[in-house]
């Protein structure tokens, strides 16, 4: 596949595009816990951002050990991402201001006024990302090879690693 885009901005543009994030943290006992989260936009740093409650066992699993990582998947457009980073809790009212919508304000009682709302900070280190999305033709062409014996899945994938 022709690469026509910076990786780093290809990369974020996907992240941008997905609602939902499967954020993964590591438990005290060591064990892997994932969960859904809102998914708000990157900011020019590239730091990624999701709302929670400061008092929350997500908040003081972050507090124990800052390694996270997230997944992003669009299956209607073929796109797949994945991030690693650390995490920091944020509780600046204007970060909070500047990052608030009303599609939040469900999810926290008394909306952006809620004395525990804050913001998970993702400063990620680096990130990889897979799509078939780019060419509907080349993705058919490198299917009909892939099933003649003449290339492979990834003739059909545009997969790149990303430092961050």
């Amino acid at each position: 596949m022709a690469e026509t885009e910076n990786p780093r901005d290809k990369l974020y543009k996907l992240i941008d595009e997905v609602k939902i994030a499967m954020l993964t943290t590591i438990e005290p006992d060591g064990s892997l816990h994932t969960r859904p989260m809102a998914n708000q936009e990157s900011d020019a740093e590239g730091n990624l951002w999701f709302f929670l409650d400061k008092t929350s066992a997500l908040a003081q699993t972050i507090q124990k050990n800052s390694k996270v990582s997230l997944g992003y998947s669009d299956p209607g457009g073929d796109d797949y991402v994945s991030v690693s980073g650390t995490a920091a809790l944020v509780t600046d009212r204007a970060t909070i201001d500047e990052k608030w919508s009303e599609d939040v304000a469900a999810w926290f009682e008394g909306g952006k006024d809620n004395p525990n709302i804050a913001l998970l900070k993702v400063n990620p280190s680096e990130g990889e990302y897979w799509d078939t999305s780019s060419s509907a033709l080349a993705t058919a062409i490198g299917y009909v090879k892939a099933t003649l014996g003449k290339g492979s899945g990834s003739d059909v994938v545009e997969n790149k690693k990303v430092s961050l």
